[in-house]
């Protein structure tokens, strides 16, 4: 698996690679063997993160967390960094009963979306993170923390590593960086947890099992590997309110604007609900959307006499600008295919809940 087909140019960025693998590889021990200072904090600390870039679903599943906090009636706090916010640089707490009153530029698009989903604790926002969570923990005491992207924060030592792969990658994305998608080399699994495949709809069972069998060669025997999907929730309006059902999508001829890192795997999985995608419109991850944007994709939309769709994230940003009825935000949750109970069971001895709470 994973045959390592080079191009000529490749050749000259096979050294760059080698590097930036050997730098990561030197960072992880130099933490492991605490030879740089990590934190260490008294209330169970859940990664969630992957190994590669580009999106591999982290948001859906912190959601997925966060909902299975409320149904266990656990107090979390989801500590992120709020990619290109107002805040990174600084901090900033978003507490549950707050998040319609935030302007989503000062947070980022992601943290707000996560706060929507609470119904009780807050979303911590800024680049330090460990620095974070010392200075709000006080004022929510949280019983679990979700580290979003926290893979790479080695500074924060956790109690559970989850990590994330999209397995519609293909092959050749799996080297590193600049050659291909990968942050890391796959020995960082070694810390992983959890390792959850997700984005799995096409996928060959045979794909899957050659996939985990590769990865067992850098996973403790402890490890243990779930499987998800996506399942679409609900079509909503710029009110959050629901209009028609996602099955009425089917044979609707839609427009789709995105602003992901992986916008792909959104635009398949709206034709999987039957729509008829007309053109697709992407902008870079978190982009801010500007009312000539939206105007021109409106425009658009009148001359094909189409709908508009895009992600809840994106409908964030989008309804600052405007609240046009043919803008919709699909909803979607994560759906688990195997190991769910599993992943349950590990979550409840974390938060030390007793099995019969179930």
């Amino acid at each position: 698996m994973f045959k390592r087909i080079y191009k000529f140019q490749d050749v000259f960025l096979l050294p760059l690679a080698g590097l930036w693998g050997l730098v990561h590889e030197v960072r992880r021990f130099l933490f492991e063997y605490n030879l740089i200072t990590s934190y260490r904090f008294e209330v169970p600390i859940i990664s969630v993160g992957n190994i590669t870039f580009g999106g591999s679903g982290k948001t859906p599943l912190v959601t997925w967390l966060i909902e299975w906090a409320n149904q266990e009636g656990v107090i979390p706090m989801v500590v992120t960094r709020g990619y290109k916010s107002k805040l990174e640089e600084s901090s900033g707490i978003l507490l549950a009963d707050q998040k319609f009153k935030i302007n989503p530029l000062s947070f980022g698009d992601e943290p707000l979306l996560i706060a929507q989903k609470m119904s009780r604790g807050a979303v911590v926002v800024g680049k330090k993170r460990s620095q974070n969570l010392m200075k709000y923990f006080p004022q929510i005491r949280p019983d679990i923390v979700f580290l979003d992207d926290g893979h790479q924060h080695l500074k924060m030592k956790r109690n559970c590593n989850i990590v994330l792969f999209d397995l519609s990658m293909k092959e050749e994305d799996y080297r590193l960086a600049p050659l291909g998608r990968m942050r890391e080399h796959f020995s960082a699994l070694r810390s992983a947890d959890i390792i959850i495949f997700n984005k799995t709809q096409g996928i060959s069972d045979h794909y899957k099992q050659m996939f985990l069998e590769h990865l067992r060669g850098f996973t403790s025997r402890k490890t243990l590997f779930a499987e998800t999907r996506y399942s679409a929730d609900r079509l909503t309006d710029a009110h959050g309110q629901e209009s028609f059902s996602v099955d009425d999508l089917r044979g609707k001829d839609v427009l789709i604007i995105s602003g992901l890192a992986s916008p792909e795997s959104f635009h398949l999985f709206v034709k999987s609900l039957g729509a008829n995608v007309i053109e697709t419109i992407t902008f870079s991850d978190h982009h801010e959307f500007s009312a000539e944007e939206i105007n021109e994709v409106l425009v658009k939309a009148s001359q094909k006499s189409a709908l508009v769709i895009c992600t809840e994230k994106d409908m964030i940003k989008v309804k600052r600008i405007t609240q046009d009825n043919r803008i919709f935000s699909l909803g979607i949750s994560v759906k688990f295919v195997s190991g769910e109970d599993q992943v349950k069971s590990r979550l409840k001895s974390l938060a030390h809940l007793a099995d019969s709470a179930q």
